[in-house]
């Protein structure tokens, strides 16, 4: 909307780029879910921290930044819904 003014109505390229953004998404999300139980080396089934970062083996990085700039741009947008830390 913001641009839209500038650019014009875009309604097939916003559903165009929604689509690639939910795909990119959903291979996070796999990626990230198989590698959190594959990662955990210590036996026990408390998922280590170094699990959840994107390149387990060199744990935090520029590329989880990344990511999580793009989750909190995707939830400002509405692309991406937030949702509570909290386990029920």
């Amino acid at each position: 909307d913001d641009l839209k003014g500038i650019f014009g109505d875009a309604p097939t390229a916003v559903r165009e780029a929604k689509r690639q953004f939910d795909n990119a998404m959903g291979v996070m999300l796999t990626e990230l879910k198989d590698c959190s139980k594959d990662c955990d080396d210590d036996g026990d089934d408390d998922n280590d921290d170094d699990s959840y970062h994107l390149i387990p083996s060199f744990g935090f990085s520029a590329a989880d930044i990344l990511f999580v700039h793009c989750c909190n741009w995707a939830q400002q947008i509405g692309w991406l819904e937030k949702k509570s830390m909290e386990t029920p």
